[in-house]
């Protein structure tokens, strides 16, 4: 019998990689290759049957799970970019291509290298960009479940907003929103979501965000997540008056300042299934409440121009944070 178990344990181990007998590394099953940058995260997972999916997400390593990056999970599948790959020694190649939603039909080929828990893959999207030695490194979902591997990939707040509550700030830039958003909440008080609710009567006015193709303007996305490290809990207020104004706002060019064009939050329409409207006008005051150690956040968009690639973004009263603007992601 224990030969037998221990046959079976063999078995089991050697499942985790793709079969290669040349010596050369393989591809994992175990777990997730990812390539983080500092406004999302690319993400690949590989099936033993010749499947990859891929991902960008503005989620970090340590929030995604085994059961929600899948190829069969329905809630996730505009976001995802699928695709057969080709193993030849220790080279891979593959096409990943986006079947649903807004972007259905764009594709990006990659070829590479295959090393002991990473890839270096080269890129060539369907829009002709290109991209050369991208390194995706491999987790296995044992270790992003383990609590001390999510606390080295701990994520950095660099900036204080009031005693205890942090924040940090993802930036993108395009024509058409197309629903990179993090995750959704669980439904808190009545007609509110966990973290977040309005003072007074709550109306809103919800559009979805575009520009033609054309347009001498772009959306500047900025999702800015926000953690309660304190030891008690924090409520932080966006005062408005009454129409599309936060206390936030973005600088350009010769201190040229920029309202709020729409916002999205935890709760608003279409949040977590792809077709999200953004808040475009409402009443009263924004709020949210932490718990100690709790996260959530808020993305804003400002329409700038499309020439301008440098910005400062101001949060209430915090001092300018510096915004290196990304390339529009078409």
């Amino acid at each position: 019998m224990r030969t037998v178990a221990a046959i079976a344990a063999c078995l089991a181990v050697t499942t985790m990689y793709a079969q290669n007998t040349s010596g050369a590394s393989s591809i994992r099953y175990d777990g997730i290759y990812y390539q983080a940058s500092s406004y999302s995260t690319n993400y690949l997972r590989f099936y033993e049957d010749g499947t990859v999916i891929s991902m960008s997400s503005l989620r970090p390593i340590s929030q995604i799970k085994e059961e929600y990056f899948d190829k069969d999970n329905g809630e996730i599948q505009m976001y995802l970019g699928k695709g057969k790959y080709t193993l030849k020694g220790g080279q891979i190649s593959f096409r990943e291509t986006t079947e649903t939603g807004s972007t259905a039909g764009n594709y990006i080929d990659y070829d590479g290298q295959i090393y002991e828990n990473k890839l270096i893959l080269n890129s060539h999207a369907k829009n002709g960009y290109e991209s050369s030695n991208r390194e995706f490194l491999f987790t296995a979902w044992s270790d992003i479940s383990n609590e001390k591997a999510s606390s080295s990939a701990k994520v950095d707040y660099p900036y204080t907003l009031e005693p205890g509550v942090k924040f940090r700030v993802n930036r993108s830039a395009y024509k058409m929103f197309y629903g990179l958003l993090p995750g959704n909440e669980r439904y808190g008080t009545f007609d509110t979501y966990e973290h977040w609710g309005f003072t007074g009567s709550n109306s809103q006015s919800n559009s979805y965000i575009g520009l033609p193709n054309n347009s001498d303007k772009k959306y500047l996305e900025l999702t800015v997540w926000f953690i309660n490290n304190g030891d008690k809990g924090a409520k932080i207020y966006f005062h408005s008056n009454d129409n599309t104004l936060l206390d936030c706002s973005l600088l350009y060019g010769d201190n040229q300042s920029v309202p709020v064009s729409a916002f999205v939050i935890p709760g608003a329409s279409g949040v977590g299934n792809g077709k999200s409207l953004m808040i475009t006008e409402w009443k009263g005051d924004l709020f949210f409440t932490l718990k100690p150690k709790e996260e959530t956040w808020i993305t804003i968009l400002f329409l700038i121009p499309e020439n301008v690639s440098e910005a400062k973004f101001q949060l209430k009263n915090h001092a300018l944070i510096p915004v290196s603007i990304p390339e529009i992601k078409q």
